[in-house]
């Protein structure tokens, strides 16, 4: 009878600790948060599709499953804070499922990259918005990407997106001019950024020069706390108003920047703002979104670059409840790379999406 006793209450015990056990252990080299210190021979511990704990790989316990990338370096995957990824033409009825509004007309031409693409820069989660359909109101999207290459659902609503750039302005489309936009948009702005409870939502202008940018951020005092700016570095001169803002989105950031607008970016990381960057630019490949990082790197410093390909990258779009940081309860998101993304030399080792291994393949150049 004892023995019976002690069979059952072993069984019970066993049940309960493979119900705790990770469903997945991740060692490497070195893991960085992003929300807290480095830890040299970690181990990451998921258990359905969610971070669980960081820790020493020697204090790690076991899990059902795990994967082992000795000379890795651990991030979070990186988040593109603006790309056009999957909105080529001939993938409109794909992409308007995403962007519903969305008209052919508004397509970027044909060099949209793939999601594939964003994989092998080490990308897990995208803003995707078109710029000339900007101009008034509307919703981004906030995609994250699943092991496959494909958005996994749901799809996030982003940013309420508008437009004082005036590449937005199509011949025959109206507003036809930033001040033409500013009016429509400052007497709209509000009505467009409640969510369905009446709470406030994040809201993005995109601008192209200091002027367009002033008049941005006339919005930001009557709307303070939520707005966005994507802007290139160019727009920075004069003194950026950001006491208002929550954040801005770089765009352009590339290697040929010069030292003016380098100045202008490291007054911005001084001021302790938020920083996105974005792979939209001149050269739309999802590695401009890494190279942005390079640069800013150079910049700033890879602290600072390290956050805004990651967590202050999240915090501007809102889902830093979900991705940018290696925490427990956030989405199992993990990049292992040869270098930290920063550096040049840096590859894709390996990548879990939603706690899922991305086939090497897909990793392949």
């Amino acid at each position: 009878m004892r023995l019976a006793s002690f069979t059952c209450a072993f069984w019970l015990a066993s049940r309960v600790l493979a119900q705790d056990q990770a469903d997945l252990a991740i060692e490497c080299r070195l893991a960085v948060p992003m929300a807290g210190a480095p830890i040299e021979s970690a181990t990451i511990l998921v258990k359905s599709g969610r971070i669980v704990a960081v820790v020493p790989t020697a204090k790690a316990p076991a899990a059902k499953d795990k994967q082992v990338f000795a000379d890795a370096i651990a991030f979070p995957a990186l988040i593109d804070g603006g790309s056009s990824a999957g909105l080529e033409r001939s993938r409109v009825e794909n992409a308007s499922a995403f962007l519903p509004k969305l008209q052919v007309r508004d397509l970027v031409l044909g060099d949209a990259p793939t999601w594939q693409e964003m994989l092998r820069a080490g990308i897990g989660t995208t803003h995707l918005w078109t710029p000339r359909s900007q101009a008034m109101g509307g919703d981004t999207a906030v995609v994250h990407l699943g092991a496959r290459g494909s958005p996994t659902h749901p799809i996030h609503r982003g940013l309420v997106s508008t437009s004082l750039d005036e590449s937005a302005y199509v011949r025959g489309r109206d507003p036809t001019s930033a001040a033409g936009a500013l009016d429509r948009i400052r007497a709209g702005l509000l009505e467009h950024a409640k969510s369905a409870q009446g709470e406030m939502r994040r809201w993005l202008c995109s601008v192209g020069s200091p002027r367009e940018r002033e008049m941005a951020e006339e919005l930001a005092v009557s709307h303070p706390g939520y707005g966005v700016l994507s802007l290139p570095p160019s727009a920075l001169e004069g003194a950026p108003k950001t006491d208002q803002l929550l954040g801005v989105i770089l765009r352009g950031v590339v290697p040929s920047l010069k030292a003016p607008d380098r100045a202008r970016i490291q007054a911005l990381v001084e001021r302790k703002l938020r920083i996105a960057l974005a792979s939209d630019g001149p050269d739309r490949s999802p590695q401009a979104l890494r190279l942005a990082g390079v640069v800013l790197a150079s910049i700033a410093g890879e602290a600072a670059a390290e956050r805004a390909l990651t967590v202050d990258a999240a915090h501007v779009l809102g889902i830093d409840k979900s991705v940018g940081a290696l925490t427990a309860g956030l989405r199992a998101d993990i990049v292992l790379w040869s270098h930290r993304p920063t550096d040049p030399r840096a590859r894709v080792l390996g990548m879990f999406l939603n706690g899922v291994r991305v086939d090497q393949k897909e990793l392949a150049p």
